[in-house]
């Protein structure tokens, strides 16, 4: 009896020291661990265009008071890595009050060349009657919704990328009949599914955030989580046709301040012609 009581108390000891361990992870390690994931991606036409730029995506800070020790770190990152372009792809504040704090964070952060944004559902809210307010400009941000734009960057031998910020009631068919056959069309967007009307319109690679990566990035568990529960594309690169999407695990948190296995990421983008790459996922009906 005695040994079995001992071996009884060895069980709930153990139990506990593994829930306190994943509890500290979960609510104070990972959520302000941030890590840089590195991704070449390899490709006919962004691989000629971009070949000699580094481009950042930062996704779903979620500015707010009490989250400064993340927007810091992203900070002293960005300066270390010296991108040449900054793609923000939604959620950039939680609270209205943070707009201010948002945008001297951007005008910090010192691209080689421009930061370009998306809103996302909580910045729909807070900064829809501000987003031709010249402060965006001034901090080094162009703040796009629903917007086709031509850009020739430095460094890209005058080579022309069009970029497309795409919202929920974006004209996928219009944008299509705007764009030239064979130049490269990069996506931002904020929430994953738009790949699909994206892919209507023959682009070449979406950024997109909203999943958190699921902030639990255990298979088993991911479904206890809303953000889990956000659509199938849920982290990581994937393959929808001929569209190459890349969902951003986020910075930030908006519903519950945890991570587990998921520590918030900013993602470095390199581009080639050719070369080796991580194959993407494709998941049933994308082939």
């Amino acid at each position: 009896m005695r040994k079995l009581l001992l071996v009884l108390s060895l069980v709930v000891a153990w139990g506990l020291v593994v829930a306190g361990t994943a509890f500290l992870d979960a609510f104070l390690l990972e959520p302000n661990w941030l890590s840089v994931t590195r991704v070449t991606v390899v490709h006919p036409l962004l691989g000629p265009a971009l070949n000699n730029l580094t481009i950042v995506q930062i996704s779903d800070l979620h500015a707010r008071t009490g989250n400064e020790f993340m927007m810091r770190s992203v900070e002293r990152e960005i300066a270390r890595l010296n991108p040449d372009v900054i793609f923000i792809t939604g959620d950039m504040v939680s609270r209205r009050l943070a707009l201010r704090a948002f945008r001297d964070f951007a005008r910090r952060l010192r691209p080689g060349i421009w930061i370009y944004a998306i809103p996302g559902d909580d910045d729909d809210a807070l900064i829809n009657d501000s987003w031709r307010d010249e402060e965006w400009r001034a901090s080094g941000t162009a703040l796009l919704v629903n917007e086709i734009v031509p850009v020739v960057w430095p460094r890209t031998g005058g080579r022309r990328l069009w970029l497309v910020a795409s919202g929920p009631d974006f004209d996928w068919a219009g944008a299509r009949a705007k764009i030239p056959e064979g130049e490269p069309v990069i996506v931002i967007a904020h929430k994953p599914f738009m790949v699909k009307g994206a892919v209507l319109g023959g682009a070449d690679f979406v950024l997109a955030g909203d999943t958190h990566g699921g902030q639990v990035g255990l298979t088993a568990l991911s479904r206890l989580s809303t953000y889990g529960r956000r659509g199938p594309y849920i982290a990581g690169l994937y393959r929808v046709k001929n569209t190459l999407l890349y969902v951003n695990r986020g910075i930030g948190w908006k519903a519950r301040p945890m991570r587990f296995f998921c520590r918030p990421e900013l993602t470095v983008f390199r581009f080639a012609a050719a070369g080796v790459m991580a194959q993407p996922k494709v998941l049933p009906g994308d082939e």
